[in-house]
């Protein structure tokens, strides 16, 4: 009758039972109706996982499987070993981990990125993904690694075509493979071997001078930078030997830099150090050369890196100072170079100068770009109303019996059909001209009267000989209605008046000229 699934995440229990697609709880949980409840995990992405107790039983052997390896398998101590994980499956793995490996004494770090590819083993056809490691032993003896542990889930369809999805619930079954751990022997440094002990693939060094040796002179100062670079090497830097006094000459180091690289499936060291060298008299001086003893790893012997021994013909200087002052003031530059800050205070007030200027340039740019566009908007927002819209303007204050509002818009309206350019003062001119706008007419001298105070001459004397005589209100709707129906029809009058005009003597300047 129903099916009641147990939702389980992080301690939080929920019970639900759906029975003919309705959802009941509480009381409503009746014994009859309850089918035995199946235990549903959900992970951290909020995706149910029914039947996630199954385990590697439901999930074949060799569906899923793990390989590791190491190279050299009797590696001598401090040297890198390369240890290789794989991950065969033929089945798609949702949600899989891989821990680290472990090696006590030893350090394990990983290099490069996963590689992954098909290959086929015992006639089946598997999807590999290899991660390579580094391992380097600290000391003699046996070394055990422990191999990293993959956790997956894979999904109960992928096994087997039986219907277990059920188009709501992914049904998984866990997946757990550790690989069997991996032992080696690690071997001390051969009898006769050189110390420091500096096991590599390869080793070269070289050197470079500014200015040229040839051009040495006595009292100027020779830069000399000597670098090392060893491959197949462990985690560690390449100790360089110290540098022996040479008569005639005097030599400040500064300290080694020392870089690791990862340069394809291996490790690379590189060390780099300055040398200033001052000879102090004229005449021939010797550099002495530099041996950097190795253990080289493919040929299993020892192994030196060379840099020749350099002659130096020191030329007269004019300025040559004594012995001691030359060491006096190479101890200064030395320090000077070794203290020296090359981010300090002038380099940062160049940036913050030029961030500033191309500040100012995007600004100005900006705002030159924007100027002519802003200037539009701001015509466009204060443009003169339309003579529509003052029409209805003297319509709405006419019907309100607002004298002053509707005055307003009779000039706002002559102003926008262009019949006069001082407020309203060629209207009754048009409507005169026309015959039959006397009412209109009238009406226009009646609304004055009452804004303004008079209607002509004839208006003022009659005011002044009855000062004691009382105003009636403007009526708005006589107004409308004399003057509303000539507003159209006093621009096309004002038109034709201006066409019966004589031309002028001379011609106008523009719409303001006179």
């Amino acid at each position: 009758m129903g099916n009641s699934t147990e939702l389980r995440r992080k301690g939080a229990c929920l019970a639900w039972l759906f029975v003919c697609g309705l959802l009941l709880k509480g009381p409503a949980l009746a014994a009859e109706a309850r089918s035995e409840p199946t235990w549903v995990e959900v992970d951290t992405a909020g995706v149910a996982v029914a039947g996630a107790d199954q385990g590697d039983d439901q999930v074949a052997s060799d569906a899923v499987l793990m390989e590791v390896d190491a190279e050299p398998g009797t590696p001598y101590v401090r040297s890198r070993v390369r240890y290789r994980v794989r991950v065969l499956a033929r089945v798609p793995l949702r949600d899989a981990t891989l821990s680290e490996p472990m090696a006590e004494g030893a350090r394990v770090r990983r290099l490069g990125q996963d590689r992954r590819f098909d290959t086929r083993r015992n006639g089946r056809d598997y999807r590999v993904i290899e991660r390579l490691y580094v391992v380097v032993p600290r000391r003699a003896g046996s070394l055990v690694i422990h191999g990293p542990t993959l956790r997956a889930a894979v999904p109960l369809r992928a096994i087997a075509d039986r219907g277990l999805d059920d188009g709501l619930l992914t049904r998984r079954a866990l997946v757990e493979r550790t690989p069997e751990p991996l032992a080696l022997t690690v071997r001390p440094p051969p009898e006769g071997a050189s110390r420091p002990w500096l096991p590599a693939e390869s080793l070269s060094i070289s050197e470079e001078w500014e200015p040229e040796p040839e051009q040495a002179l006595a009292g100027e100062p020779l830069l000399r930078r000597v670098s090392v670079e060893a491959f197949g090497v462990g985690l560690g830097g390449v100790a360089l030997p110290d540098v022996p006094s040479v008569e005639g000459l005097r030599i400040y180091t500064e300290p080694v830099r020392s870089e690791e690289l990862v340069v394809g499936e291996d490790l690379a060291v590189r060390v780099e150090q300055a040398q200033t060298l001052v000879p102090t008299k004229d005449g021939l001086v010797r550099v002495p050369e530099l041996i950097i003893p190795w253990w080289s790893l493919g040929m299993d012997e020892q192994r030196l890196a060379r840099l020749p021994s350099r002659d130096l013909l020191v030329g007269s200087s004019s300025r040559t100072p004594d012995a001691a002052a030359t060491d006096e003031a190479m101890r200064r530059r030395f320090l000077e170079r070794a203290t020296a800050d090359p981010w300090g205070w002038g380099w940062l007030l160049l940036s913050l100068a030029i961030i500033l200027l191309v500040t100012l340039a995007v600004l100005i740019r900006e705002r030159r770009r924007r100027g002519p566009r802003q200037g539009r908007a701001g015509r466009a927002l204060v443009a003169e109303p339309t003579a529509s819209d003052c029409g209805a303007r003297f319509r709405r204050a006419c019907e309100r019996n607002d004298p002053t509002a509707a005055r307003a818009a009779l000039g706002a309206w002559a102003r926008a059909e262009g019949l006069s350019q001082q407020e309203g003062r060629g209207i009754a001119s048009v409507l005169r001209a026309r015959g039959d706008a006397g009412e209109a007419a009238a009406a226009l001298m009646e609304l004055d009267r009452v804004v303004y105070g008079h209607a002509g001459n004839g208006a003022a004397a009659e005011s002044k000989s009855s000062p004691g005589r009382k105003s009636k209100p403007w009526q708005g709707t006589a107004a409308l209605g004399a003057i509303a129906p000539l507003l159209g029809a006093a621009v096309r009058a004002k038109r034709s008046v201006d066409e019966e005009r004589l031309p002028p003597l001379f011609p106008e300047s523009g719409p303001g000229g006179r």
